[in-house]
């Protein structure tokens, strides 16, 4: 038995691969080994071997990667073996058919991955990658009929998502307003009561929700169903009857198209050396902040933070120590801030959006919050780095985001020439 983990790796779970050719091993282990999962694959070459580490390993096994044909197991044996002790499976086939995928997908297997293809092992690795990530997948279903909720579920839940059900739309769009962390709605065509058209432009118009998939089912022949739908504002289409293969093939690549825009989105709106909200993104995010406070009649109270003598900083530990220095002054800030906008505007200026506290309360706040950054030394190198921090204050009232920051950074002027390191009074 071998096992392929990289030192340092934090390990949560194992993948069990049972495969007679140490070369599928050792690809399927280093592109298991480039991802950021914490995964760690274990080889076994027999079934006798699988038998062993199942004893060993059955309480942490996330999945096992099994050979259909092994020398103690030509008949799939192994594969038969892992299903009986409740193990998910994925089997690696040197060729199938639409009947042997069938007969296989029958039996409660996950998927098979054609060994015979070039691209196997990184075939494999996606689908390993996406059971993992499927664990933090909340599904809502969505269709009249229990036995096709009940036959969807199974499937579903066969690739690591959770599922919550719906007979009907209105119960649907309860869940969509209520339970935020639902990412994918399958919803039938034809239910009582609202329609699924219906439901998805509802969903649209009237939720922040970009990122919730949506994927319409119908077993309706009209050709053009399938662009309403998409017009209405769902994501994809699925005729009705359609295969395991099918339904997962779509919702694979809807999900990670998704994920593809989240991580534009993100890219775009954060800051890359601090990880905090850039410019851009304080603006967007901002001006949200201040009409949700005007209507509540909550006040907001914008600070701007400056480093300070940060150019004696740059000077000498170099760009590399105000880089440092920079990280550590955006951990600090989100450390103490944590319900509050964060964002670097410029060089070594950070804007707060404080919602919900006045003048006095955010002044009270942020003089701690610089006190224990005077206490903190940033580790560079065999230096130690003493920071201070400057800051400007202002309550919003009226008028525009980009005038209540001037505003603020004028009182940052003033903070800066009457003491350092101290919240400013406007």
């Amino acid at each position: 038995m071998t096992h392929g983990n990289d030192a340092g790796k934090t390990v949560d779970m194992k993948i069990l691969v049972v495969e007679e050719c140490p070369q599928v091993f050792e690809a399927l282990n280093c592109l298991i080994s480039q991802q950021t999962l914490p995964i760690e694959a274990v080889m076994c070459g027999t079934m006798e071997q699988a038998k062993a580490q199942l004893e060993l390993e059955e309480a942490d096994l996330f999945l096992a990667v099994v050979a259909q044909t092994l020398p103690d197991a030509p008949s799939g044996e192994a594969v038969e073996l892992m299903l009986e002790q409740g193990v998910p499976t994925l089997v690696l086939c040197a060729s199938t058919d639409d009947e042997s995928y069938q007969r296989l997908l029958d039996c409660g297997v996950v998927d098979t991955v054609v060994t015979g293809l070039e691209t196997y092992a990184q075939t494999a690795v996606e689908l390993i990658n996406r059971l993992y990530r499927n664990r933090f997948v909340r599904v809502l279903l969505a269709h009249a009929c229990g036995d096709e909720r009940a036959r969807l579920r199974v499937q579903l839940e066969r690739y690591n998502y959770a599922v919550v059900e719906a007979p009907d739309a209105e119960q649907a769009l309860q869940v969509v307003r209520t339970q935020s962390d639902i990412q994918l709605l399958i919803t039938d065509h034809v239910m009582p009561g609202m329609s699924a058209m219906a439901l998805v432009q509802t969903i649209r118009c009237e939720l922040d929700r970009p990122d919730l998939v949506i994927i319409a089912l119908s077993a309706s022949g009209c050709e053009s169903l399938a662009a309403q739908c998409i017009h209405s504002g769902a994501n994809d289409f699925l005729p009705v009857p359609f295969s395991y293969a099918q339904l997962h093939s779509r919702v694979i690549q809807n999900l990670n198209a998704v994920e593809l825009q989240r991580k534009a989105r993100r890219a775009a709106s954060v800051d890359p050396l601090t990880g905090v909200c850039n410019r851009c993104a304080l603006f967007e995010k901002g001006e949200r902040v201040l009409q949700r406070a005007a209507q509540a009649e909550v006040p907001v109270t914008l600070a701007v933070l400056e480093l300070n003598q940060f150019k004696q900083i740059n000077a000498c530990w170099g760009y590399d120590g105000g880089d440092v220095v920079l990280k550590a002054v955006a951990d600090h800030l989100r450390s103490y801030l944590r319900r509050f906008l964060v964002a670097r505007i410029g060089g070594d200026e950070f804007c707060l959006l404080l919602e919900g506290l006045d003048h006095a309360q955010a002044a009270q706040l942020l003089s701690r919050v610089c006190e224990r950054a005077a206490q903190t030394r940033v580790t560079f190198g065999a230096e130690n780095i003493q920071i201070s921090i400057n800051v400007g204050l202002v309550e919003y009232s009226e008028g525009s985001l980009s005038e209540l920051i001037a505003a603020a950074d004028s009182e940052l002027r003033i903070a800066k020439e009457s003491a350092q390191g101290r919240a400013c009074s406007a």
